[in-house]
């Protein structure tokens, strides 16, 4: 996988459409990522004069790096330098980062996610603990302690390397060809660790375990017929991953024996969370990288609108306060994207683990070194534009990530899960009340550090009043409707933060367009505070402000660059809603009826 990735950066073929999501080979890429600019003029008619700073502003071209001429930072003038009567007549720039959500697709989701995962392993950890002191007291020389019944009555997948189960920890360990026969059986509980890492005590009584049972597996009197219901199972979508996927082991006590001093409770419990700790690091390390990619693209398109600009302020805030990312969900809390919003939450937060460093060169290449609590992502910046930054970013200081995930899910799936009462409501309320702590402190680490003096001419609020508005959408979430607000709210407070954002929905190009083309439209309606308050309160006028909002998306829906991104994925000029779909969704994000499909062709041709 990570072979092709490569081969692939090389040939600049690293676009990957929702028709190819699960695929496994190139599962580590972003589905359908894509990174569109917003420009809004000011002024209109005959007698509007450009301002000079219009003329040295970039291209789209520019923006997208396409045009490697430095002729326009040396004409550029700074923001600061200008009145606010001078700054309104300048062009508005809004970038915006759309994507696939970033989860496993190739991995499966019927059965669980990241969250889930982590919660299992945390349970199995608890109840290793109990049994730890005995087990670890008293060494394993019998490899029939592990239960034949726990292994013959589930199919296992060949695996590659049965015993490699810490990966490139025990790469230089020599493991032993597993027979039937007793004595390689025992010699399997005798391997010593290479020398360069140990291995843990864990690790030593999984490989037992799977010497074990690969015996029972082999064992005559052991082998089952496979039931029509297990053949079913192995020929099913997710057993064709490449990746295979470990039943779940048997591992409730005996009865009549106390779990914590049961060895045999004991080696099926560090065998399942071994096998599950494996999964999971698999599974985690395919959803950041997708992740890390949505944030590189992101900040590198934020960084570029600044240079072009040479908005100090804004440089300055992201050498003293760090980059703040904000990640809009769009997808359901029910059924198989309840565990995309699962591994999507744990990718996202693990993004705080990485730092953006500034380096002086032409080499445009991005390079990611590890460190010892985290990852520095390096960004190559030409010489002109590097000679604009603070001199805390010349010197090399980081900048740091601070994520956050607000998601409300739209379509029919997420009506069925309100209707129904479904728990993945309640995990959708925790996602949004944790990122709004944390947007809470960011924002208070900025005023302490920055000020709050801030402009309101993209958001049309000050970040205060704006945050206010989401804390309340925030706690009125309830279970019985979707509340967009929140995704409204959101939306704003990340660019009143001078922030990135991020759209996703489950393919990002048909829930995530209506996002996207609602956002603009607001951005281009200056009166949103009213469009607001005429979403909340449910009373839009015949000619107010919501529906010159309505209208600027819709024509942006139909015409622009989105229904474009449709036709890239699927080859048609159709979003992948019938008619059905689009009467559930809610008013604001339905598309017109000319640009989606019949009932057949949503359900022939879909991409999921």
């Amino acid at each position: 996988m990570i072979r092709l990735t490569e081969h692939l950066v090389e040939d600049k073929k690293t676009f990957k459409s929702s028709l190819h999501k699960k695929r496994a080979d190139i599962q580590g890429i972003p589905t359908n990522l894509h990174v569109s600019y917003f420009r809004i003029f000011r002024h209109f008619g005959s007698q509007f004069v450009p301002h000079p700073l219009m003329d040295t502003q970039a291209s789209t071209e520019d923006l997208l790096g396409l045009d490697d001429s430095d002729a326009h930072f040396g004409a550029a003038i700074s923001l600061q330098s200008l009145s606010m009567q001078e700054r309104a007549m300048i062009p508005e720039t809004h970038a915006t980062v759309t994507c696939g959500a970033p989860t496993a697709h190739a991995m499966g989701l019927s059965d669980c996610g990241l969250r889930e995962m982590e919660l299992e392993m945390q349970n199995f950890q608890t109840a290793l603990e109990k049994s730890t002191p005995w087990l670890m007291g008293s060494p394993v020389s019998d490899s029939n302690c592990f239960i034949p019944e726990d292994s013959s009555d589930f199919f296992y997948p060949p695996m590659e390397d049965e015993n490699e189960a810490e990966g490139e920890e025990d790469a230089d360990t020599p493991v032993p060809n597993v027979s039937t026969s007793p004595t390689a059986a025992a010699s399997a509980t005798v391997v010593e660790p290479a020398p360069k890492k140990k291995a843990s005590k864990y690790s030593m009584m999984a490989r037992r375990a799977s010497a074990a049972r690969a015996k029972a597996l082999s064992s005559n009197r052991f082998v089952k017929k496979k039931s029509s219901r297990q053949l079913d199972q192995k020929n099913s979508d997710e057993k064709n991953a490449v990746y295979a996927k470990y039943p779940s082991l048997r591992v409730e006590s005996e009865e009549g024996v106390d779990p914590t001093t049961s060895i045999n409770y004991a080696v099926r419990v560090v065998c399942r969370l071994e096998m599950l700790r494996t999964e999971y690091y698999l599974r985690k390390s395919v959803a950041v990288s997708q992740s890390v990619s949505s944030l590189v693209t992101c900040f590198m398109a934020e960084l570029d609108l600044c240079l072009q600009e040479r908005n100090d302020k804004v440089l300055n805030q992201m050498a003293k306060v760090g980059f703040l990312i904000g990640w809009e969900s769009l997808i359901s809390s029910h059924g198989k994207e309840l565990y995309m919003i699962s591994d999507a939450w744990v990718a996202i937060k693990c993004l705080e683990t990485f730092s953006f460093k500034l380096c002086e060169g032409t080499d445009m290449e991005v390079v990611v070194e590890k460190q010892d609590v985290g990852y520095i992502i390096k960004i190559p910046v030409p010489p002109a534009q590097f000679a604009i930054l603070p001199e805390s970013l010349k010197s090399g200081e980081l900048i740091s990530v601070t994520s956050v995930l607000f998601t409300q899910g739209i379509n029919e799936m997420q009506s069925l899960a309100n209707m129904v009462g479904h728990s993945g409501v309640s995990i959708q309320r925790k996602i949004n009340s944790t990122s709004f702590r944390t947007i809470s402190e960011y924002y208070n680490r900025f005023t302490e550090i920055c000020g709050i003096g801030m402009s309101e001419v993209s958001v049309g609020s000050h970040p205060d009043e704006i945050l206010r508005n989401l804390r309340v959408s925030v706690e009125s979430e309830n279970s019985a409707s979707k509340n967009t607000c929140i995704l409204l709210h959101a939306a704003d407070a990340v660019r009143s933060l001078n922030g990135g954002r991020v759209t996703y929905c489950k393919s990002g190009k048909d829930r995530t367009a209506m996002s996207t083309t609602l956002e603009q439209a607001r951005l281009l309606v200056q009166r949103k505070r009213h469009v607001l308050q005429e979403i909340e309160s449910g009373s839009a006028t015949e000619y107010g402000p919501l529906e010159e909002v309505k209208d600027v998306a819709n024509m942006m829906r139909e015409f622009g660059v989105r229904i474009h991104v449709a036709k890239k994925n699927v080859g048609r000029f159709k979003y992948s809603f019938n008619s059905l779909q689009r009467k559930l969704l809610p008013e604001i994000y339905r598309p017109p009826m000319s640009t989606i499909q019949d009932m057949v062709t949503s359900v022939t041709a879909r991409d999921s």
